[in-house]
């Protein structure tokens, strides 16, 4: 959704309609996970770069901050500048994607034109980034909630909601419950604490 949003947003009316692509950065490698071309029926997911091979991610990455380039072939890697040249990408705006003060993914639009998208295009670009970047962590903790709600704080261990859920997804076949019950456990949580 977000890079056929991002493609569409920065397409004037009456020109190509741009690609899009994200790269997941870990470390000195980015994988690309997601792209949307509507004019390509090339398909890159899953290809992994070198962060080094990309002077602009690699600026965005040291800088925090966009960039938007007319794309130069030999400043980039064998593998990226290749991938640029197979899918004729004129121009390019990279834009950071960020959680906890670094930048864990960058938004790629490209285009075949030789016009650069705009400024009023860019700034809705980093303001869809934005509202991006709330979507994923709002994501991130519905699941943290949804992990605490299934997990005993004190052991670790899955409570009866987890119970139920693993009850629901075993086959139709038989099985066996074994449930164990402490005799006067109350005493030692009241004498020693639930730590021990």
């Amino acid at each position: 959704a977000l890079t056929t949003s991002a493609a569409c947003l920065c397409s004037a009316p009456g020109e190509p309609t741009r690609r899009a692509q994200i790269f997941v950065i870990d470390g000195a490698t980015m994988t690309l996970t997601g792209e949307y071309d509507p004019h390509g029926p090339v398909k890159f997911d899953g290809t992994v770069f070198a962060v080094a091979e990309h002077p602009y991610i690699q600026q965005v990455l040291a800088t925090g901050e966009a960039v938007n380039a007319l794309v130069e072939y030999d400043r980039c890697g064998p593998g990226v500048a290749d991938l640029m040249r197979r899918v004729e990408i004129k121009n390019c705006v990279w834009v950071p994607l960020r959680r906890q003060g670094r930048t864990f993914a960058v938004l790629a639009v490209a285009g075949r034109q030789h016009a650069l998208i705009n400024p009023a295009q860019l700034e809705r670009l980093k303001t869809l980034c934005t509202i991006a970047e709330l979507a994923l962590s709002n994501a991130e903790a519905h699941e943290r909630a949804a992990q605490l709600a299934r997990t005993d704080a004190l052991t670790g261990v899955g409570n009866r909601r987890a119970l139920d859920d693993q009850l629901a997804h075993l086959p139709r076949t038989r099985f066996a419950i074994v449930a164990v019950d402490v005799d006067d456990l109350k005493k030692v949580n009241d004498a020693h604490g639930h730590d021990v």
